[in-house]
């Protein structure tokens, strides 16, 4: 007997599918049948079979091989009696499940979009008289042709589940139900999930379901997958959490976001935790679920883990030191949060850590510049704790070689900036954007299509508290602000020239604005505000044709603010209380500066003919006088001769004349000088009023 490839098989089975259709088209048309669904499969695969699997052997062919043909025809003919619709039962209690809802583009509005998920009205394709297995969402056994599978994520649902729902009881082969991105109406969990016995893979998010999680879901043994985060009126309670944890021992994803599990007391939260079989969880989220008693002290984190998202619960106490060498981890948010202590230092074990969010919380620690060393790491968020000290130099000579968004403010670091580590931000430099493939930061979903991750930040973008839904791998932004740093701005930074974002306000940062800024030519927001910034501001930040906020306010900047492009879109609130800015927006208009004089010391008398200068004339007057004194004296009291007498004190009589004259004149110009520099002066400071 030949033995038939399963791809042969799949062929027959394409080809009577194809055959049935195209049967039913024409028997609906002889009845008047109107049926316009199928005429779309008309044009894929031919009517005929395809040919069995050719004889390996060389020549003409034998009769036995004749007769393995045949067989393997009958089979492939069996194949297709079983391919050519699913159970009939299976259909109707399909097309009677589609009879509770109705569609509408509102149901499913927002997240599919924002994830890249296309969301459209998957049941419409669901006819009577079609094979229910060629549907969309719908999925198959190829053997069997039993239903394995339903997505009907994002697929404009609106209506309610009912109980007695046909979905629950013609189903028993089903391992994958995905519901997720509908409205169901704030309808309850029914449960009657629990029938579906094979179930690997359940995502009930962001549906509109409320009330009590049912016990029964903790019956559904084979679970791998469970979502059921983002259902605002959903609440999981005792036993049902301590159930599920006993029960669903083969979870690796598990999403609790959102659910409100307050009531479940802080023991079932640590024994979910030190189950042996937690190491095998792929990802942990509780995000915003009521929970204000969780201590994280005992933990041991396991080398298989990938999320733990715990962000915007009231979670307490201090991060254990114990994440595994070699783990897994991808994503640890904590953000809002009490989480005190140090940040632990076994965190450099994660080596495949991308994304790191321990903002707002109660960390007091130095900065953890090991963290550097974590060459995937991508998002670094401190923000909002109490760090303190300077930022030492890297012990690494690459450290943060992947980092794209740096958040730092909002805690008490002093010193310089850190310029070293703005050397090595390769991530924010010389980014081709063009040759980027559209991505979002976050964590595949290891091939379980049921399950979405998507990392969001929390960040201050152009002055505004943003929460990101998601971000954008190209997204860079550098936050410092509202820290104790001193010194002058690094030209270095102008090197990240494929920078967002840079806020350096709040601090005590002096010196000039460094020209290089000119060279982020993708920068949007710039803030420097609120600190002790001196001198012009470059005329070359024009250039900055992207920036659309600009924040120089509260420095002690003089000088013209630059003209065109867009700082002609800036505002007064751009560049207040500094000392002496002018030109647009401000209302005082910069006046052409007025040529300085040379100093006294350097400037000649008006008539230079003689091109000497009192630095000649002077000493020689004085020499000739001191002379003509003790010649004088020696001549009278001799008493001869009496013609050099004559001489001698007639030169005197006319070298006193000469030396007032000169002196009355010089007097003049120096008044003259003094007057000028003073009319200069208050010009200067009426500029500067």
């Amino acid at each position: 007997m030949v033995d038939v490839s399963e791809e042969y098989k799949l062929q027959v089975r394409q080809a009577c599918n194809r055959g049935f259709s195209l049967g039913w088209m024409a028997l609906s048309k002889k009845l008047n049948i109107p049926d316009d669904s199928l005429l779309h499969k008309a044009d894929a695969i031919p009517l005929s079979f395809p040919p069995p699997p050719p004889s390996s052997q060389p020549g003409g062919e034998s009769e036995s091989e004749s007769e393995d043909a045949d067989e393997a025809e009958d089979e492939a003919l069996i194949t297709c009696l079983h391919a050519q619709l699913c159970t009939q039962q299976q259909t109707s209690a399909l097309l009677q499940f589609k009879q509770q809802f109705s569609f509408n583009n509102d149901a499913s509005y927002g997240y599919c979009d924002s994830v890249g998920i296309l969301s459209y009205p998957k049941m419409e394709s669901w006819k009577e008289g079609s094979d229910c297995c060629s549907w969309d969402g719908v999925e198959c056994d190829n053997n069997t042709s039993q239903v394995t599978g339903l997505d009907l994520s994002c697929s404009w649902l609106l209506g309610t589940i009912h109980p007695n729902s046909t979905i629950f009881y013609y189903f028993p082969h089903l391992q994958s139900l995905n519901l997720a991105f509908n409205d169901f109406g704030m309808s309850r969990i029914s449960s009657e999930f629990s029938r579906f016995t094979r179930l690997t893979h359940l995502n009930l998010s962001d549906s509109s379901f409320s009330g009590k999680v049912p016990i029964e879901v903790s019956f559904l043994s084979k679970l791998v997958s469970l979502d059921l985060s983002y259902n605002l009126g959903l609440r999981l309670e005792e036993p049902g959490f301590e159930l599920l944890v006993q029960n669903l021992t083969k979870v690796r994803e598990l999403n609790l976001a959102h659910v409100n599990i307050s009531s479940v007391v802080s023991n079932s939260l640590l024994n979910l935790t030190s189950l042996t079989r937690y190491n095998s969880i792929l990802g942990l989220q509780l995000t915003n679920i009521g929970v204000s008693k969780f201590n994280l002290q005992t933990r041991n984190f396991s080398i298989y883990f990938s999320i733990l998202d715990l962000q915007k619960n009231n979670f307490s106490g201090i991060i254990p030191d114990t994440f595994a060498k070699e783990n897994s981890f991808e994503t640890i948010n904590l953000d809002s949060n009490g989480f005190e202590g140090p940040v632990p230092k076994s965190l450099e074990n994660c080596k495949m850590l991308q994304v790191l969010d321990l903002g707002h919380n109660k960390f007091s620690d130095k900065f953890p510049y090991w963290l550097g060393n974590l060459t995937s790491l991508q998002v670094l968020i401190l923000r909002s704790n109490k760090f303190h000290g300077p930022i030492p130099n890297s012990k690494f000579k690459f450290p943060f070689p992947n980092l794209r968004v740096m958040d730092l403010s909002n805690n008490y670091f002093t010193g310089p900036l850190p310029r070293k580590y703005f050397k090595n931000l390769n991530a924010m430099m010389n980014v081709d954007e063009a040759s980027f493939e559209l991505q979002y930061l976050g964590t595949p979903s290891h091939s379980i299509a049921t399950y979405y991750y998507n990392d969001c930040l929390t960040i201050i973008i152009k002055g505004s508290i943003i929460e990101m839904v998601k971000v954008l791998t190209i997204f860079t932004a550098i936050d410092l602000s509202k820290n104790n740093f001193k010194g002058e701005i690094p030209q270095i930074i102008g090197k990240l020239n494929s920078i967002r974002g840079l806020n350096l306000s709040h601090n005590n940062l002096s010196g000039h604005i460094p020209a290089s800024l000119a060279n982020l030519t993708m920068l949007e927001w710039l803030d420097l505000s609120s600190n002790k910034l001196t001198g012009e501001i470059p005329q070359q930040l024009r250039n900055l044709k992207s920036l659309e906020v600009l924040n120089l306010s509260q420095n002690q900047l003089i000088g013209p603010i630059p003209q065109g492009n867009q700082f002609d879109t800036f505002s007064i609130d751009s560049y207040i209380d500094n000392l002496a800015l002018c030109g647009p927006p401000l209302l005082n208009a910069c006046n052409p500066r007025t040529p300085q004089p040379p100093p006294l010391m350097f400037q000649q008398e008006d008539n230079t003919s003689s091109g000497l200068n009192w630095e000649v004339i002077l000493p020689g007057y004085i020499c000739g006088l001191v002379w003509g004194l003790v010649m004088g004296y020696f001549m009278f009291s001799r008493g001869k001769p009496q013609w050099l007498v004559r001489i001698i004190e007639g030169e005197r009589n006319k070298s006193g004349k000469r030396f007032k004259k000169h002196s009355h004149r010089n007097r003049a110009s120096y008044d003259a000088f003094q007057s000028d520099i003073g009319g200069a002066a208050f010009g200067g400071m009426t500029n500067c009023g």
